[in-house]
């Protein structure tokens, strides 16, 4: 037996470490996963059946929203603007296709009257322009040139023909606006698809290379080592450059694809992408670092970090000028937006070239030229808008750049995302089991409340990107296992506790009990509380009239209607004593207002009485009155009897002063009274009560002032004469003016008569009249009968 009895100690004390367990072992597994799914470690795509790239899209949704929250934000700058092309453009000023160079070469003159810093075109120009009157006039020359063989053409009508050709080469004009401006960065277009590239033929591909030679990046990356594997960068299959004449006449060139998420979204900028061995910039790179400095010789700088050396090496950062640029491992920006479209100033080229903006509105500007129109395709999904145009996402890229404005999610993120998740992990598993469920529940909130505001705190005014979704998932999985270990372990002795005691003490005892399973034990807790005593009078003479098989169901049908009542104001029943019932109110769920509670039950038990004397008068039952004594007062509450059988009940000299008021109703012919104590905690309520004696109970020393409870709220007037001629009386009484005593006695009963308290002290006016009491006397009167 002993062994048995240990080992069920052991068992127990076995248990607070189990929860901790279940969330160590959790908590680092997906810190685990979490630190594998980085990037810089080696991002591990899946495990088991679970594709781990769906935590990367709930986590950059996060991202998505954090902007949401965070709001718009007006770019510090003022020097980048957008020369747009949409349906407007095409409405005014024609097709396309035919004329759309002639504009852009109009435009690129404007804007080198107006003294812009730098052009970027978020367009390509990959092949010649459509002219068919260009065409027709170089047919038509060709023709008369070949007219005229053996003999010399009319110079003047040759030249009239020259004229025209080069009117209608609008290519020839970008061309030549171009290289006037000389600070102009073209926009290509990169593959990465072999579908893409499959129509490319290989002299074609050679072409292209040749013609974006110049802008490759060459001596800018930082190897200290002498062994130099290649940069981690996005691998292209190949790239469509523009026509040599326009890639001749421009500054520079950078690609201009912003790729995807894999949800659709653009969040990441490639700066630098990799192209037959060799490395080249992005549009936004290019723009950036001729809008700094004009000279082309000064390029970029690339910091790398060796450490991470394999096949390839990591980028670490890149160092533009005398800005740091905090990029990913591939070399890609994430992306600071500002808000949906419409952060940087928009003018169609329409406005532009038809004369309705001024030149001079460019005077140093930075401007980006792209299709923002329906028809362009060039409108994307970004965290703030599902239709973005491409151009203001260069925009805002540049922006980023240029004022140093970057959203960051360095490597140094790992070490803090991992504390997060550790914290959040070990502490709720240290914590989550020795809650209860609605403070477990509470303590989840808070945790998620407290995480949120902290990676929402460091994405607003440290412009970091701490990971949210594993902490998450942390805080999530730990509260899910450690609340249902607790189900099926604890809450299932819950249950049975419950079903213990739910047949002998109220369910406020039970749901009291199951906050905290100690509380099954001996003992108690001091409280100050209310008690209720109820008593039939007279129960033994009625048992001895009624027959048992009558009895029973009677006193059963009156101790359900009295229970109910008190069950109605959350009391607690203790027990029946034969026809009696004790309750208490306060204990064990605390209430501020225990004295109104039991003041109320013991009003409605009168109620309620006088509409079952109504139904037992009419089934020959005798009649029914009974007693109802209160008190409040310090005393004992908790489980008292063996250790294999106990209830929960109260106990103490409060109790009992109770229990002796119930009797003392007989002596003054009332149905409910109350202490002082309880008094005093209805007093400013409207309740009915006069004040009857001042008396010591059987075994008490101390004396106490005592009232009947005649009702609650407003009084009639002849109550309200009533009880102020008995306190009167009461009055006199206590100052020995017996004649005045009788007198006011005497009007009480002649408002109500038959008034036994009035009655009384009527009589014993008259005794002290004759026997006067002692000097000393007080005014007490000593209670001899229970």
């Amino acid at each position: 037996m002993a062994d048995k009895s240990d080992k069920k100690k052991k068992r127990r004390s076995r248990k607070p470490y189990i929860g901790p367990l279940i969330s160590l072992a959790l908590t680092f597994l997906l810190l685990f996963l979490y630190i594998l799914s980085r990037p810089e470690i080696g991002r591990l795509k899946y495990i088991g059946f679970v594709k781990l790239d769906l935590l990367d899209i709930i986590e950059a949704k996060t991202l998505d929203f954090r902007f949401k929250l965070r709001g718009t934000r007006k770019p510090r700058g003022n020097d980048i603007v957008i020369v747009a092309v949409d349906e407007k453009t095409h409405d005014r000023l024609g097709r396309w296709q035919s004329t759309g160079r002639l504009w852009i070469a109009n435009l690129v003159n404007i804007l080198t009257e107006g003294g812009a810093r730098v052009i970027g075109f978020d367009v390509s120009f990959s092949t010649a322009g459509e002219n068919n009157a260009l065409e027709a006039i170089q047919s038509l020359k060709a023709s008369y040139l070949a007219s005229r063989e053996g003999s010399p053409p009319d110079p003047n009508y040759l030249d009239q023909l020259r004229g025209v050709e080069k009117e209608l080469d609008y290519d020839g004009k970008l061309e030549a606006a171009l290289r006037i401006f000389g600070n102009a960065i073209l926009g290509n277009y990169y593959f990465l698809s072999s579908e893409e590239v499959k129509h490319i033929l290989p002299e074609q591909s050679q072409l292209n290379e040749k013609i974006i030679s110049r802008a490759k990046y060459e001596n800018i990356i930082g190897y200290r080592s002498k062994l130099r594997p290649p940069l981690n960068l996005q691998h292209v299959l190949e790239i469509e450059p523009n026509i040599p004449r326009f890639s001749d006449a421009a500054r520079s060139f950078g690609y201009f694809n912003v790729p995807p998420d894999v949800d659709g979204n653009r969040r990441w900028a490639p700066l630098l992408i990799e192209y037959k061995g060799k490395y080249y910039p992005s549009l936004d790179l290019e723009v950036a670092r001729f809008a700094l400095d004009p000279d082309p010789s000064k390029r970029p700088f690339i910091y790398i970090n060796e450490e991470t050396a394999k096949e390839y090496v990591d980028v670490d950062k890149i160092q533009l000028g005398n800005i740091i640029i905090p990029v990913n491992e591939q070399g890609k920006l994430l992306i600071n937006y500002y808000g949906p479209k419409g952060m940087f100033p928009y003018y169609n080229l329409a406005d532009v070239v038809l004369g309705e903006v001024p030149p001079q509105e460019f005077k140093d500007k930075i401007v980006l030229v792209g299709w923002i129109g329906i028809i362009s395709q060039d409108l994307h999904p970004t965290s703030f808008q599902e239709d973005f145009p491409g151009v203001e996402i260069h925009a805002t890229i540049l922006e980023n750049i240029l004022r140093r404005d970057f959203l960051t999610r360095p490597g140094s993120t790992i070490i803090v995302d991992s504390l997060i998740i550790l914290v959040l992990g070990l502490g709720i598993g240290f914590l989550l089991p020795r809650l209860s469920p609605i403070n477990g529940i509470l303590l989840a909130l808070a945790c998620l409340i407290l995480l949120a505001g902290f990676v929402h705190g460091a994405f607003i005014y440290s412009k970091v990107w701490l990971n949210f979704t594993f902490p998450f998932l942390t805080l999530t999985l730990n509260y899910v296992l450690l609340t249902s270990y607790k189900y099926f372990t604890e809450e299932r002795h819950k249950r049975e506790v419950r079903h213990a005691f739910q047949h002998y003490v109220s369910p406020a005892v039970v749901d009291e009990i199951l906050q905290d399973i100690e509380k099954l034990k001996l003992g108690g807790e001091r409280k100050y509380l209310t008690a209720l005593f109820s008593d039939i009078r007279g129960f033994t003479t009625m048992s001895e009239r009624m027959k048992a098989e009558e009895l029973v169901p009677f006193l059963n049908e009156y101790l359900t209607a009295m229970t109910n009542i008190v069950m109605d104001y959350k009391g607690t029943l203790d027990k029946y004593m034969g026809d009696a019932i004790m309750a208490f109110y306060g204990a064990p769920l605390p209430q501020e207002d225990h004295g109104v509670r039991a003041c109320r039950t013991a009003l409605n038990m009168m109620a309620k009485l006088k509409e079952m004397r109504v139904q037992w008068e009419a089934a020959n039952y005798p009649f029914l009155d009974i007693g109802i004594g209160i008190n409040s007062g310090d005393m004992v509450a908790g489980n008292m009897g063996s250790h294999d059988r106990f209830d929960y009940t109260i106990i103490g000299d409060e109790v009992n002063l109770a229990s002796r008021l119930e009797g003392v109703n007989k002596e003054y012919g009332t149905n409910i009274i109350i202490s002082e104590n309880t008094y005093r905690l209805i007093k400013d309520l409207p309740f009915i009560v006069r004040e009857l004696d001042r008396i010591t109970v059987k075994g008490k020393k101390e004396p106490v002032t005592i009232y009947e409870l005649m009702g609650e709220g407003a009084s009639t007037q002849e109550t309200q004469d009533f009880i102020k001629a008995f306190e009167e009386g009461l009055k006199e009484y206590r100052s020995k003016n017996w004649d005045k005593a009788i007198f006011y006695f005497e009007k009480a009963l002649s408002i109500k008569a038959g008034d036994k308290a009035s009655e009384l002290f009527i009589e014993r006016c008259q005794e002290y009249k004759l026997e006067p009491p002692p000097a000393e006397w007080d005014g007490v009167f000593k209670m001899t009968k229970k």
